[in-house]
C-alpha cells in the first residue's frame, strides 16, 4: 500500500545519497590493498575480491549509510514504524 510505497521511496533516496560515500570507501580500501590482498584474490577462490571487499568496507559502508538512511527515513511515517 502507501505506506510501502512511501518506504520504498525513501529508502532509495538514501540509497542514491549514500552513493558517494561507498564511493568513497571502496576507493579507499582499494588504495589500502597490499601486494599480498592483491596477490590473494588473483591466486584464491572465485569469490576472493568479494572476501576482501567485504572484510575491508563493511564497517565503515554501516557507519556512514546509517545516518543517512536514518534522515531519509525522518519526517515520513514509515520512519515512525522503524
Amino acid at each position: 500500500g502507501s505506506l510501502g510505497q512511501e518506504l520504498e521511496l525513501a529508502l532509495n533516496r538514501g540509497a542514491e545519497q549514500a552513493v558517494p560515500e561507498a564511493t568513497s570507501v571502496l576507493g579507499d580500501a582499494i588504495k589500502a590493498m597490499t601486494w599480498q590482498d592483491a596477490q590473494g584474490i588473483l591466486d584464491g577462490p572465485d569469490d576472493a575480491a568479494t572476501h576482501y571487499f567485504k572484510r575491508t568496507t563493511s564497517k565503515p559502508l554501516a557507519q556512514r549509510f546509517a545516518p543517512i538512511v536514518e534522515n531519509a527515513l525522518s519526517g515520513h511515517r514509515c520512519g515512525e514504524i522503524l
